[in-house]
């Protein structure tokens, strides 16, 4: 005990009795020593930061919102050709996402252009509920409709985003 009282100074020694070396670094320092309730509060604290930090990423992610358009085929039992274009022409695209929903009796098929005249024939029945999700670098992209011609129905809604 006399050999720390040497390196220690007085004032550090008195008000908290130092035993090790960690001590007298803290006491030096102005700090008091760790205690196990101080080091289980900081443990808690690391780790509410931690779970924070995955919680507001989590809600990052979730809360990207598509920018969607719509397009109604009213009549379905005649042809058409359907032109889908970007809402905002000033981005930069990379893909685009297709749904196409509704209730028919019957068959219908659909031509999705995939760039440079190339068409992707989907025919469809029934109920109808298609997602089509394709790489995408124009801000319109030619859509061709054929319905069967015994199809009857009410509609069929497309709904479409490019991003």
């Amino acid at each position: 005990m006399a050999r720390l009282g040497r390196h220690v100074p007085r004032i550090g020694r008195r008000i908290y009795g130092l035993r090790t070396s960690a001590h007298r670094s803290r006491c030096i320092l102005g700090h008091p020593p760790r205690t196990e309730k101080t080091s289980r509060a900081n443990e808690m604290s690391k780790k509410l930061v931690y779970i924070l930090a995955v919680f507001v990423a989590i809600l990052n992610s979730c809360s990207y919102n598509h920018s969607m358009d719509r397009y109604v085929i009213k009549d379905v039992s005649k042809p058409c050709n359907i032109i889908l274009s970007a809402s905002d022409t000033t981005t930069w695209l990379s893909s685009v996402s297709i749904h196409i929903m509704g209730v028919v009796d019957g068959e219908c098929t659909f031509e999705i252009e995939n760039g440079a005249a190339r068409y992707n024939t989907i025919t469809l029945k029934d109920t109808i509920d298609y997602l089509y999700e394709n790489e995408w670098y124009e801000h319109k992209i030619n859509l061709k409709y054929y319905p069967n011609p015994k199809i009857t129905g009410d509609s069929i809604v497309i709904e479409y985003w490019m991003e």
